[in-house]
């Protein structure tokens, strides 16, 4: 009997530790909202277009030279915008030729079979695959379908109204149903004014918290908006060919979901990724969250900065924190008397000061101009995803250390009672 009540005791003990393990784990989870932690974490994966041409066709000493001019004008256009170390534009370009079979072996399998599918294209030709390598555009390009790919007004607008402080962007890709349009418009604006003025709650969101989303329509046959249609479609495998609304939910540095089309755009659907980028972060890294990332040339890092000063400290905007959030309570010494002399006499037994190296000095600690720090910051930025360790690791450590602890005393426990006697 006594045994019985000894063991039922420790199996108490144990769930009452365990449990206290996983309450402390939980509690040390990040709770900043995914919306946040993807714009102060997430950098966007880049977009990768393949040139492809020959050496070996049988085009004209002059059609070849045109061709290699219009490559050149559409190759400065697409690395410029991609080195731009403040609007960065998330795209990998690649020369290939063609007639070079060493080069056609380094290509990724994927991009390999798509320009083999074709056995009648007409070179140069130029391939752009999402960062999962889902073919988007198979087709020539020049100048202005280059400027075009990089930028639109509706990607513009969408940077900055998560610039502004936005949770996200809900994005309606009109129908060939104006009716159909008008409803699924209709039906976000009121989901987006009730979370906004309190009437709607969500799970994941805080009470007193009224979260802002805001709202872009895109026209199918809008010309300027045409790369970005293509990036939208290949969110999902079969949107192409819906001819439907199709309502999609953009977030952090330019990822987007697809919420739903045509029928299904309801109230639910609409809330189902709102809650989901305004609920607490699990801070992983970006792979293993849903979505693509679209290609948006913006400030991401001004935009995260921005984020950071409304909201203050939490968990994935460190490298936006100012020096007075680190160090709140930093304490500067003045100079006493004593120290005065000290240094008089220090710089008596040192000698003369050489000039050359004193100007070396005062050069190599001159303040950096605003866009040195700027660039610094964007390329600390972006090695973020991968070097941070997840915020919830000590947490874990903690779970860890209380199920030995559990277990060591069950063990012990048990062997005392039934030990032989």
């Amino acid at each position: 009997m006594n045994s019985q009540l000894t063991v039922r005791c420790v199996v108490v003990l144990a769930v009452a530790l365990l449990g206290g393990s996983r309450a402390h784990a939980a509690h040390a989870l990040c709770d900043t909202p995914v919306y946040r932690y993807a714009l102060y974490r997430w950098t966007p994966s880049p977009y990768e277009l393949y040139h492809f041409h020959s050496s070996a066709d049988s085009k004209t000493a002059a059609e070849k030279e045109a061709d290699a001019a219009a490559a050149e004008q559409v190759k400065t256009v697409l690395e410029e915008a991609s080195r731009d170390a403040i609007q960065t534009a998330n795209l990998a370009y690649f020369s290939i030729d063609s007639s070079d079979e060493q080069q056609l072996n380094q290509l990724p399998p994927d991009v390999r079979q798509a320009f083999e599918v074709n056995q009648e294209r007409s070179l140069p030709d130029y391939l752009l695959v999402t960062p999962q390598g889902v073919l988007v555009f198979d087709g020539n390009l020049d100048v202005e379908q280059a400027n075009l790919l990089l930028d639109s007004p509706a990607r513009r607008e969408i940077g900055k109204l998560i610039g502004q402080g936005k949770a996200g962007v809900t994005l309606l890709l009109e129908g060939k149903s104006e009716a159909a349009n008008e409803r699924a418009e209709q039906l976000i604006q009121d989901t987006i004014s009730q979370l906004a003025n309190g009437t709607l709650s969500l799970p994941s969101i805080p009470e007193d918290t009224n979260p802002d989303v805001g709202y872009v329509r895109v026209a199918r046959d809008n010309p300027d908006e045409q790369w970005l249609i293509r990036m939208l479609h290949r969110v999902e495998s079969d949107l192409a060919e819906s001819e439907e609304p199709i309502v999609f939910t953009v977030f952090g540095r330019g990822r987007v979901l697809f919420s739903c089309l045509g029928n299904g755009v309801t109230a639910a659907n609409l809330q189902r990724d709102l809650d989901f980028i305004m609920g607490a972060c699990k801070c992983t890294v970006k792979s293993q969250n849903p979505g693509i990332d679209l290609m948006i040339r913006h400030n991401w890092d001004q935009a995260a900065a921005t984020v950071a000063d409304l909201f203050g400290a939490e968990e994935g905007n460190d490298q936006f924190l100012s020096e007075d959030l680190l160090f709140p309570e930093l304490v500067i010494p003045t100079k006493t008397d004593d120290d005065e002399n000290q240094t008089d006499e220090e710089a008596k037994t040192e000698g003369p000061v050489d000039n050359e190296s004193a100007k070396k000095d005062a050069k190599d600690t001159e303040p950096k101009t605003e866009g040195t720090l700027t660039a610094s910051r964007s390329e600390t930025a972006k090695k973020k995803e991968v070097e941070q360790p997840p915020s919830y690791i000590p947490g874990l450590w903690t779970l860890v250390l209380g199920v030995g602890v559990v277990l060591s005393i069950l063990f012990a426990t048990t062997w005392m009672v039934l030990r032989p006697r």
